[in-house]
């Protein structure tokens, strides 16, 4: 199935890649990996909300694992597809808090702070 999934976005066919990796993600809910594939796609096939949704997903789950930089790049990509997000605003924070030894240089665009008028 993953070579399905794979095979279809060679083919320019992201729309039905990110469905196949949708497939692919209920049978393994756990693996990250799989939601960064199904962004791609879905970032190809013009669908930022899902694609960022499914970074979301990976962040919480490298998260989960202790993978902390690659949850920060999981959330910094989300974060360039949906800058104006609250709730991943507040996993960036969420996430940087609990990092061991990992601060992350700055916030990301969406909570930078706005001159005050």
């Amino acid at each position: 199935m993953k070579e399905e999934a794979a095979a279809l976005y060679l083919k320019g066919k992201y729309l039905k890649s990110a469905r196949a990796y949708q497939d692919l993600i209920k049978a393994q809910p756990n693996d990250p990996r799989l939601r960064l594939r199904h962004s791609e796609a879905c970032r190809r096939a013009r669908q930022p909300g899902l694609a960022a949704a499914s970074l979301h997903a990976a962040a919480l789950l490298f998260e989960s694992q202790g993978q902390w930089s690659c949850a920060h790049a999981a959330l910094k990509l989300a974060i360039e597809l949906q800058p104006q997000s609250a709730r991943l605003a507040e996993t960036y924070r969420a996430i940087e808090a609990k990092s061991p030894n990992l601060r992350f240089a700055g916030p990301p665009p969406a909570i930078e702070p706005r001159p005050r008028s």
